[in-house]
């Protein structure tokens, strides 16, 4: 899980640096789903006033 934070923290930073961008995390079955769910929610907050859309993916 650290590594998925850390990689949107910093794409994070410099898409809002250039005015904008998407990630998109992609979920796959497994104990971590809350957990990357929260990240992705919580990095949409934050990064929604600088035009940085996060999202995930889930199967099924």
């Amino acid at each position: 899980m650290q590594g998925r934070y850390v990689t949107c923290r910093e794409l994070g930073k410099i898409m809002a640096k250039k005015g904008g961008g998407k990630i998109v995390n992609i979920l796959s079955q497994g104990g971590s789903r809350a957990v990357v769910d929260q990240i992705t929610r919580a990095f949409a907050i934050e990064l929604a006033p600088y035009k940085v859309n996060v999202n995930v993916i889930a199967q099924g």
